[in-house]
């Protein structure tokens, strides 16, 4: 992957409303981490800079590092 590819991502989440951000995931242990485009209705989508969440189904705890 180049930057192209990154750019034409951002872009593709711009579009839409939307912004990139890494997302880890463990579900029945398996972990998973990715880039993911999160709209404004997601719990991480305010998350700037070094800022982390952990998330579950009943719970948001946003915390900076």
């Amino acid at each position: 992957m180049n930057a192209a590819h990154f750019a034409q991502l951002l872009k593709n989440s711009a579009d839409k409303g939307e912004r990139l951000k890494f997302v880890a995931r463990y579900h029945l242990g398996k972990a998973s981490v990715g880039l993911q485009s999160v709209g404004p209705q997601h719990p991480f989508y305010q998350l700037e800079g070094k800022t982390t969440s952990c998330c579950s189904p009943r719970t948001v705890m946003p915390r900076s590092l």
